[in-house]
């Protein structure tokens, strides 16, 4: 039991540190091509960078599901990696579909992965949520002041 708890506070570490090194990527991106990203055609512009970013969460996400998968490969878990990669993904998504039911020995460490799983989505909601704020910010500030030059 103690070691999948290490097993999982490891990779529930190393999951966050992947998806806020992420969201730090992005924030940086978003500071450098905020002039670009505020002027028109603004809504193809918050389109597309939404696009972006939701695409660059998911290698965050989709990353973290795989090295679950590799170190459920490596403790002998599963068979194969497609099998590891496919439960992982179910397990960090909590869907649970239950078509693959992981030995009893492990079950604590898919429990942590399904924790692990629900703190990262909502990371990633409230950085979907706070770059769309930013965003709209930025663009209604520089709205503003061209409207007050012309005047």
């Amino acid at each position: 039991m103690f070691t999948q708890i290490i097993i999982a506070g490891l990779l529930i570490t190393l999951t966050i540190a992947l998806q806020a090194a992420i969201i730090g990527i992005n924030e940086t991106l978003f500071n450098k091509l905020n002039h670009w990203l505020v002027r028109p055609p603004r809504i193809a512009k918050m389109i597309s960078s939404l696009t972006v970013v939701v695409l660059w969460i998911m290698v965050g996400i989709s990353i973290s599901a795989w090295l679950w998968a590799c170190v459920y490969m490596r403790l002998g878990v599963f068979d194969n990696l497609e099998q590891a990669v496919y439960y992982s993904i179910v397990n960090l998504t909590t869907l649970g579909f239950g078509d693959i039911i992981i030995d009893e020995k492990w079950r604590i460490l898919a429990a942590l992965e399904a924790a692990d799983g629900l703190i990262l989505f909502g990371l990633s909601t409230a950085y979907l949520m706070e770059f769309i704020s930013e965003l709209r910010t930025s663009q209604r500030k520089h709205r503003d002041k061209k409207k007050a030059k012309k005047h």
